[in-house]
């Protein structure tokens, strides 16, 4: 997992092309993340929360 600051939503609305890496970002926070997948990245996401800020993640 790669983990630096960035201003950018968790998820992009922008289309992902097969093979392409998803990346996801926390507002909460400067994790950031990358899998090959959306559910990978989901889960990861959901983990994070989870772990870092469990006030966030309960009201997700």
């Amino acid at each position: 997992m790669i983990e630096h600051a960035d201003d950018e939503h968790p998820w992009s609305t922008a289309p992902v092309r097969d093979g392409e890496p998803i990346t996801g970002s926390c507002d909460h926070c400067e994790w950031y993340a990358v899998a090959d997948s959306y559910a990978v990245m989901v889960k990861r996401y959901q983990d994070h929360l989870r772990d870092a800020h469990p006030d966030a993640w309960l009201r997700a």
